[in-house]
């Protein structure tokens, strides 16, 4: 979690927006425990959605809002820690990481066949995948620099990933329950296969509060795979680069102008690119998150502070969502095109459908 969120003029930008998400957070967390199909986390990003997208929101509450769902929600993942033994926490980890590099796979494999397909441009397709695969729109901005990905490229893949954590709301404890899945079993479905961190909670919250932590678990597994992917697309490219240099300079060879076609040529196919930083990918708010369950564990936080604690995650959670969804216009989120949207939403299928079979099928 970056620490501008000690500094006086991180508040000072940001108290206008926390202060609205904070209301609507009030005010979804009461209607929400009446309504359990929803819940206070999904009535709270949903009813963001409709007044951001009906009404529209002053240019100066969105620094609140966005602060609400980055720095908000990475410090109610890591007071949700307080809930959680450390031990269940590998052991969770560790059961489920085959499981994840499965779907992921699967994610990228169907995203390169699909993308080809539909005629989509290779950084959209990549950075869709990204989302998918992954960690939703944290995974599309550690990747983006990474390939070079231009801003309307990120904004557009952002919408249309961020288009399905909002049906995952939805649709997930709805299909759950038509399936009957036990609480835990759907917590390692939803940590699977629901894009965002922010939309893992939303859902878990709607079906069973007893799915929270192994949802909580799993997407923390999850999101530590963004370092992996992104020095994965590092590495290719930096292949992609040295490849058209090469490719180029051949060319220019055969016309007496090789050196000085090389030298252009690296300097454009690197163009717009930036080499992988494990600093800059890392989500350092998952070792806050182990932190504060290994304090937990090994007795420096009594029960009962424990318990204020997760319930101050808890509630920390829903003003995360309500601040992502006054900050979010579907109308725009709908406008980005039909393609992409079609293999967003053929990822989603791919990702949802694989991990429910592989968990399901697993014996107990």
């Amino acid at each position: 979690m970056r620490m501008q969120i000690v500094s006086l003029l991180f508040w000072k930008k940001a108290w206008p927006g926390l202060a609205v998400a904070a209301g609507l957070a009030v005010a979804a967390s009461v209607i929400g425990d009446r309504i359990a199909w929803l819940g206070g986390a999904g009535l709270g990003i949903l009813s963001g959605v409709v007044l951001a997208s009906v009404v529209g929101m002053p240019p100066i509450l969105k620094p609140g809002f966005t602060a609400a769902g980055k720095q908000i929600l990475q410090l109610a993942v890591i007071l949700l820690g307080a809930g959680l033994n450390l031990a269940v926490v590998w052991r969770t980890g560790v059961e489920t990481l085959g499981l994840m590099l499965l779907t992921i796979s699967a994610v990228f494999l169907a995203a390169w066949l699909a993308g080809k397909w539909l005629g989509i441009e290779r950084n959209n397709r990549d950075l869709i995948a990204a989302g998918t695969a992954i960690c939703g729109g944290s995974a599309i901005a550690a990747v983006a620099p990474v390939i070079g990905a231009r801003d309307e490229e990120i904004s557009y893949s952002i919408s249309v990933v961020f288009l399905f954590n909002l049906a995952a709301v939805l649709v997930f404890p709805f299909l759950g329950r038509v399936m009957g899945l036990p609480a835990d079993t759907f917590g390692i479905w939803a940590g699977t296969a629901v894009n965002d961190t922010s939309s893992v909670m939303a859902a878990a919250f709607a079906y069973d509060a007893n799915s929270v932590p192994t949802a909580t678990l799993v997407k923390m597994t999850r999101t530590v795979m963004i370092v992996p992917m992104a020095l994965m697309f590092s590495f290719l490219a930096a292949a992609r680069a040295k490849k058209e240099a090469q490719e180029t300079a051949a060319n220019l060879a055969a016309t007496n102008t090789a050196t000085k076609g090389t030298a252009t040529v690296e300097g454009t196919a690197a163009e717009g690119t930036q080499p992988f930083s494990f600093v800059r990918v890392f989500p350092w708010f998952v070792l806050g998150f182990l932190a504060m369950s290994a304090w937990t564990t090994w007795g420096g936080l009594p029960e009962h502070a424990a318990a204020a604690v997760k319930s101050a995650g808890k509630f920390l959670i829903v003003v995360a969502l309500s601040g992502i969804g006054l900050n979010t216009n579907l109308r725009k989120l709908l406008a980005t095109g039909i393609r992409p949207i079609f293999l967003g939403a053929i990822l989603w299928f791919v990702v949802t459908a694989l991990a429910l079979a592989l968990i399901v099928a697993k014996p107990s």
